[in-house]
């Protein structure tokens, strides 16, 4: 389903099928995407708060204090790929189609190292 706001071109998508997502503190999201360099995947921002994409059914992998995860029945607004700035959500990084996805044991290794 496509919602009808020209301006912000953005795509209700139900999680759970392609990726899960996983959501934290703008803070924590900056700290995640230093920490996982290359092994980072596209991240969203939305309002306060990042967003990850990660492999489908891994959420309950990651048990951390300040993140939630939006797997299968939740449902996000996903912005167009050329969205790279606000008002609204929009891209704040991007890498090659192969590599959108965010490995859960590399989030959660980076976790581990930006929180102890």
């Amino acid at each position: 389903m496509t919602i009808l706001e020209p301006r912000m071109r953005l795509t209700l998508t139900a999680a759970g099928h392609k990726w899960d997502a996983l959501r934290v503190s703008a803070p924590l999201g900056e700290q995640l995407i230093a920490a996982l360099d290359f092994r980072c995947g596209d991240v969203m921002r939305d309002g306060h708060t990042r967003l990850f994409l990660i492999p489908p059914g891994t959420g309950d992998f990651v048990t951390a204090p300040g993140v939630a995860v939006y797997g299968r029945g939740r449902h996000l607004l996903i912005p167009a790929m050329d969205l790279t700035v606000p008002p609204g959500p929009h891209w704040v990084r991007q890498v090659p189609r192969e590599r959108r996805i965010t490995s859960v044991v590399a989030l959660n290794v980076a976790l581990l190292e930006v929180t102890l």
